[in-house]
């Protein structure tokens, strides 16, 4: 149960590493080599690559290597060297991986002689090869190699959320590459559009700064939503359509350039449409200058950066919600940061999320920030069907589900009033689905009117989604981790072992009630110290218990387990079983150590008493007097049952008094006044229990009846408590 728990922090430091690597904006290189590194920790293998799926001109599928653990050498690389690309255990592994390209399916392979790659191989005797999947989309491969003990299905679950992380950062990388090309491809045609027409790209404008009149081109005008004949030729159309919070600014530095303070003219902004949307535009220009220098007139164009600065709002909100994602920040306050950035990126949307419930059939609803209350509250909870509005649909048919006008759409038949009795007109679900294509919940945007989703618009709620579904998945996992950990706790409170933690680094030792227990101690009464435990040792096992600690602390033993003898709170030795394993650092140092203990008093009275039987039998056997074979059984019981004192007394022949025949540990002044005592119904344990032919059991001489006439003489040598057996033939 330790262990499990170690491997989940493990995991999930590993995942917090990686994801943090990425949010720091490493390149590729670096990042995947972070990957494969703590994959070789997370699995115990040896040697490793990881390798994209990326696609030639023609569409087809190949493997482009990420990073490496070279096969051949025993340092890690950042490319493929001629040596390792040519090495047969190189060519092994890609061949190995290239199959999951094909099958998309593990391979595991522990037996060098079931496959020829690995038949008779010096270096690789166990392999293992993982595909790294998103939704539908095959992403790359993971393929490890050398584990001690192979691979296994167990593994692989274990694996599964590092997996995962590994999908979103090769996704992440994917994306970032993609906008790269998209944005050097959007200067290449920039710069060709601006040598044609001196800055103009889209809508062209013309001001004439004696008269204040202006021509808007067609397209200038068509950019706001407007026909031709709807705009006038004047100034302040374009100053009137400015938005407030760019209009200072913008008007700054249009003067600064009129002055001529700035050399050019290049500034975005956003602007009213016909719609009462703004749009983003991207404005340049150049000066004509009269005679006198002043500035006559001034020509440029417009450009519609819309999409542009929506998807890189998309980029800065996917990595603003990783990096809370990553901090361990609630999954309310992640839900609640999408929504927001969904309503910022295309406006009017409303945004909301649904969770799925425990029972897979219904939705829950995780965050709507600005939907009316009312509305809220009546789809706080509702079933997941194919005909329950978009949400219910969209979950029910895992796919998107976009009502444009939610007073005829089919899907919201019977719950078309709701909405409309709110102002909600048009309704886009999408079904948010984890890496292993398992349902998670929906996310939402209402619209006050009928409205048809943009291209743009879906590309960037399926974005969204993505991020929410990761959002969701480290939620259900660090939940998971804690239901892990109660289990653990509730397991440990209610096992028979004691449980011990020791970190080495401060000598504190975590000892569980049970093992304080143990040894007769409340939880209270023993300090969480090294000390605790290595004072109580056994005299006799000492030397050697701590030459086994000692010895497993240094690696020349694989395991700890010892069996010693520890000191109770009434002095008593208890017979202990310890086993425990030792945690090292990357340096191989040990930095702690956890197991348990475990109580075997009874078993080795057991196999005391099995020896005593069988040496007493050997004794009668050699004819050894009758007397030194009671006094050794008396000492055999003794040794098994510390602090009793055991003896032995015969019935005389006459039936009517018992003789002392052996006890080596009672007071020898006591033994004399045992010589021969009656038997009778009030004589003390043993001659009662020679009367009755039953047991005896007097807890407290000093008070039981039947040692009234004798207890002065037992009380007199220190004897308290005595039980009496009768030995019948």
């Amino acid at each position: 149960m330790e262990r499990n728990e170690q491997s989940s922090e493990r995991l999930l430091a590993a995942i917090s590493r990686v994801q943090s690597h990425f949010i720091d904006d490493a390149e590729p290189e670096s990042v995947c080599g972070m990957l494969l590194q703590e994959l070789l920790k997370l699995s115990g293998s040896e040697y490793g690559v990881i390798c994209e799926v990326v696609r030639n001109a023609e569409q087809a599928p190949y493997l482009r290597m990420q990073a490496i653990r070279a096969l051949t050498l025993s340092e890690e690389v950042k490319g493929v060297t001629a040596q390792t690309a040519q090495s047969p255990e190189y060519r092994n592994l890609m061949v190995l991986c290239e199959r999951v390209l094909t099958t998309r399916e593990p391979v595991i392979l522990n037996d060098p002689g079931t496959h020829e790659l690995l038949s008779g191989h010096s270096v690789v005797n166990t392999f293992l090869a993982l595909p790294i999947d998103r939704g539908k989309q095959l992403l790359g491969i993971v393929g490890l190699a050398k584990r001690s003990g192979g691979y296994d299905e167990a593994g692989l679950a274990y694996l599964e959320p590092f997996l995962s992380t590994c999908a979103q950062l090769l996704e992440g990388f994917r994306n970032r590459r993609l906008k790269m090309e998209a944005e050097n491809a959007l200067k290449q045609r920039e710069d060709r559009f601006r040598a044609a027409v001196h800055g103009a790209n889209d809508g062209i404008w013309d001001w004439n700064l004696d008269t204040n009149e202006t021509y808007f081109s067609p397209r200038w005008k068509t950019m706001l939503g407007y026909e031709e004949a709807e705009l006038a030729d004047s100034y302040s159309v374009w100053e009137s359509r400015l938005h407030p919070e760019d209009r200072d600014s913008v008007l700054a530095q249009l003067g600064r350039y009129l002055d001529g303070t700035d050399e050019r003219y290049d500034v975005e902004f956003r602007m009213r449409k016909k719609n009462g949307d703004y749009c983003w535009i991207n404005a340049r220009g150049s000066l004509v200058r009269g005679d006198d220098g002043k500035p006559v007139r001034m020509a440029g164009s417009h450009t519609d950066i819309t999409e542009r600065k929506r998807i890189e709002a998309l980029h800065d909100a996917e990595k603003r919600a990783l990096e809370m994602v990553a901090k361990g920040e609630t999954l309310e306050s992640v839900l609640g940061f999408v929504c927001k950035a969904v309503e910022r990126l295309a406006p009017p949307m409303l945004c909301s999320v649904m969770l799925t419930d425990h029972d897979g059939m219904h939705l829950l609803l995780a965050t709507a920030l600005k939907l009316p209350t009312e509305y809220s509250q009546a789809i706080k909870r509702i079933p997941i069907g194919p005909a329950i509005g978009s949400c219910g649909s969209a979950a029910y048919f895992q796919k998107p589900v976009i009502a444009t006008d939610i007073a005829t759409d089919p899907s919201w038949k019977d719950y078309a009033s709701v909405a409309l009795t709110h102002g909600l007109k048009a309704c886009w679900s999408l079904p948010i689905m984890s890496a292993a294509n398992r349902l998670l919940g929906t996310l939402a945007v209402y619209h006050h009117e009928p409205r048809e989703p943009q291209p743009t618009d879906l590309k960037i709620l399926e974005q969204v989604s993505q991020v929410a579904a990761i959002a969701i998945e480290h939620a259900h996992m660090m939940e998971a981790v804690r239901e892990g950990q109660e289990r653990f706790r509730a397991a440990v409170q209610g096992a028979n072992e004691g449980i011990w933690d020791w970190n080495l680094a401060t000598s504190e030792v975590y000892f569980s009630p049970r093992w304080k227990a143990i040894l007769g101690y409340e939880d209270h009464e023993i300090a969480h110290t090294y000390q605790e435990w290595e004072s109580r040792l056994h005299q006799e096992d000492r030397e050697r218990v701590l030459s086994h600690l000692s010895d497993s602390l240094e690696g020349r033993v694989a395991r700890y387990e010892v069996e010693f003898r520890l000191r109770k709170k009434d002095g008593v030795y208890c017979w202990i079983n310890a086993c425990g394993i030792v945690i090292r650092d990357a340096a191989n140092r040990p930095v702690r150590m956890a197991g348990s203990h475990t109580d075997i008093s009874e078993r080795k009275r057991e196999e005391a008493l099995q020896v005593a039987e069988k040496q007493t039998l050997e004794l009668v056997a050699k004819g050894t007097y009758l007397n030194d074979v009671l006094t050794f059984m008396c000492q055999a019981i003794e040794a098994v049952t510390e602090p009793m004192l055991c003896s032995v007394m015969l019935v005389s022949k006459d039936q009517t008094a018992l003789l002392f025949s052996a006890g080596p540990s009672l007071p020898e002044e006591y033994t004399f006044l045992l010589t021969s005592i009656p038997i009778g119904p009030a004589a003390g344990s043993c001659g009662t229990a020679a009367y009755h032919g039953t047991p005896i059991i007097a807890e407290d001489i000093t008070v039981h009846p039947l040692w009234a006439s004798c207890a002065h003489v037992a009380l007199r040598h220190g004897l308290r408590a005595c039980w009496s057996q009768p030995i019948k033939g």
